[in-house]
């Protein structure tokens, strides 16, 4: 199953969410919303590469729903990334680059959640 491939995302952005929060609580609120973008992410896309569908009260919600969302979540924690590095973290250059990435990560997100009208969810299958 390609399905499978959200795993190696989510181990990533989990670890990355999981290492924010052992190396210290951040202080800076785009931290905080850095790292819970990463972790809501990371945890929506192992739910994707694990599970076909989860039921949610009398609703069966399938996994590119999941995924959608891990996309939306990594596109704003892109964002947050691009402003945490253009504020003073980093280059101006960069932080504008990675910021730039978001809303493409996002509209695929939106497709996803959509059911595929553009990107074709059943290529994952």
């Amino acid at each position: 199953m390609k399905r499978r491939l959200f795993l190696l995302p989510a181990v990533l952005l989990l670890g990355i969410a999981s290492s924010i929060v052992a190396f210290g609580p951040p202080t800076d609120p785009l931290f905080v919303a850095l790292g819970a973008c990463f972790a809501v992410s990371g945890g929506a896309f192992l739910v994707a590469g694990l599970r076909e569908s989860v039921a949610v009260g009398s609703a069966v919600v399938p996994w590119y729903v999941f995924a959608g969302v891990g996309d939306i979540a990594l596109g704003v924690g892109m964002l947050t990334n691009g402003a945490i590095l253009v504020d003073g973290g980093g280059t101006a250059f960069a932080g504008v680059i990675i910021a730039l990435t978001g809303p493409f990560l996002a509209f695929i997100g939106v497709d996803y959640l959509r059911g595929g009208v553009h990107f074709d969810v059943s290529a994952f299958e």
